[in-house]
């Protein structure tokens, strides 16, 4: 199994696969992570977008997003099995 020594490694790990991704401005993306660099710009496909304004709660869907990498307060894995520290 391949072990995590970088934090960029996760999202290495993460390639083809679900993430969950927290934004500032209280949204929360789930999708399949496509591309990423070193200041964690993204691309996701596959993309569901849940905002939380003004005690509403708003989803939508979409193809493909290009997320900035500033703007991203979390990403986790959905899948299991990146468990090696």
């Amino acid at each position: 199994m391949d072990t995590l020594d970088e934090p960029l490694d996760v999202l290495k790990f993460s390639i083809a696969q679900q993430i969950y991704i927290k934004m500032r401005n209280n949204i929360e993306l789930k999708g399949t992570l496509v591309s990423y660099d070193n200041h964690l710009n993204m691309i996701i496909s596959k993309a569901e977008e849940t905002s939380f304004q003004e005690g509403i709660k708003t989803k939508r869907k979409l193809d493909a997003l290009y997320l900035r990498g500033d703007g991203i307060i979390l990403i986790s894995p959905l899948k299991k099995g990146i468990t090696s520290l």
